[in-house]
């Protein structure tokens, strides 16, 4: 399914529920495209420790438990990075934050 046809899904679910009817099938999709077309993407889910490792630093995740990281990197050894919770002094290494994870936030890459 493709990520328009699943937006149409989703805005037709949410038109029934509103007791707007069926029958709309053209309008849903039509919503769906200029929602794309206005940039939203679904967001990312990452599943793997690696997928974890490839974000770059300043990137905001999301856990399966509700907490939400920020990847820095760490100043003894900038090679090296870590995960803080938003809003705490605590760190963590990718392999303690438990996935999937959702990829809140991801920098552009600097030129």
């Amino acid at each position: 399914m493709s990520e328009r046809d699943e937006l149409a899904e989703a805005i037709e679910q949410a038109d029934i529920n509103a007791g707007m009817g069926e029958g709309g099938a053209v309008h849903w999709e039509s919503m769906a495209g200029q929602i794309l077309a206005a940039g939203y993407r679904k967001p990312r889910t990452v599943t793997t420790v690696e997928e974890l490792d490839a974000l770059p630093v300043e990137s905001v995740v999301r856990s399966d438990m509700g907490n939400v990281y920020v990847k820095d990197y760490d100043l003894d050894n900038p090679e090296d990075s870590w995960w803080a919770i938003v809003g705490s002094s605590m760190q963590y290494k990718n392999n303690r934050i438990l996935t999937p994870a959702t990829v809140l936030h991801e920098p552009e890459p600097q030129s």
